[in-house]
């Protein structure tokens, strides 16, 4: 029986999850984030479209961030830093305590700095990042904790093929209901367009960003329709056929199409504060599929 020490899919998603916390603490350490600018930025666009009781959330820890912003901004940091050294490098205890404050600043982040992921505002939608990269941090750090014996079982695997298709089928509504507005050219280009206006950047990616904007403008519905089928599309692949290779790198081929140009590989700008969703539910989409064949049953037989 394999120790989560032993198991590929343990591994990956521990170390995968904690060069994503560096890279998170190295962006977060841009000079534009040591100014008032990151709440003007950052935070302040996050409440746009908000309700109520979110956007008092929000209001209380941008205020407590303004007391001193550049202490709170190197605390933040170093925080992240911490998080993803202690997950790459310690062991026992002291890794488990950084999976813990992994979770925990996860959840600090999701709800004050990225409002929920706006799944409240009306219009999320998978190509901006919903429902915010900070709750999948969450969700890997839970796993994580699990007891051993759970990695040594398929256990992982079936709770990503549920994760997995639950989040796509969710994205396709999102996309797909008229009260969300992507079938207006404006909000669908729109997307594509905000992205290719962050600079500094370099040119081959606003010339993508701008020949997916002009796209999506002259044919929005068709643009929204097919890019929702194709979302059910692989939900429904995802679901039924998530042991198979091919499967996984259809499904990887559309986290990293909606990286790049949904979320504009989530660097740019000069206040980018992660790397975005896509990179995250990719890490845990390849930890599933790792999981299963760590773990496949014998005799050519396969439990779903």
């Amino acid at each position: 029986m394999l120790r989560d020490e032993d198991s590929r899919s343990y591994r990956f998603l521990l170390v995968g999850l904690g060069i994503l916390w560096i890279m998170d603490g190295i962006l977060q350490m841009q000079p534009g984030m040591f100014t008032r600018g990151f709440v003007t930025n950052v935070l302040s666009p996050v409440m746009s479209g908000q309700p109520s009781w979110v956007v008092s959330l929000m209001q209380e820890g941008i205020h407590l961030w303004m007391q001193m912003f550049s202490v709170s901004n190197m605390i933040s940091t170093l925080i992240q830093l911490l998080i993803g050294v202690l997950l790459l490098c310690a062991k026992g205890t002291v890794r488990i305590i950084g999976l813990y404050l992994s979770l925990l600043w996860a959840l600090i982040v999701w709800a004050f700095a990225e409002g929920f992921g706006g799944i409240f505002a009306g219009s999320p939608t998978i190509l901006t990042g919903a429902p915010g990269s900070a709750l999948f941090y969450a969700i890997a750090s839970i796993l994580l904790l699990l007891p051993s014996y759970i990695w040594s079982t398929e256990l992982i695997r079936r709770f990503v093929r549920y994760l997995g298709s639950a989040y796509l089928l969710l994205a396709t509504l999102w996309q797909a209901l008229p009260s969300s507005g992507y079938f207006q050219s404006a909000n669908l280009a729109g997307i594509f367009t905000q992205a290719s206006q962050l600079a500094p950047q370099p040119g081959f990616l606003v010339a993508a960003l701008s020949s997916m904007a002009y796209v999506a403008a002259q044919h929005t519905i068709i643009f929204n329709i097919v890019f929702s089928s194709l979302l059910a599309i692989i939900a429904v692949l995802w679901f039924a056929w998530n042991r198979s290779f091919i499967t996984l790198l259809i499904a990887l081929a559309l986290c990293f199409a909606i990286w790049l140009f949904g979320q504009d590989f989530g660097i740019f700008g000069g206040f980018a504060t992660d790397v975005n969703s896509a990179p995250i539910f990719g890490l845990l989409l390849i930890v599933g599929w790792l999981n299963g064949q760590d773990n496949s049953v014998f005799y050519g037989k396969h439990r779903y």
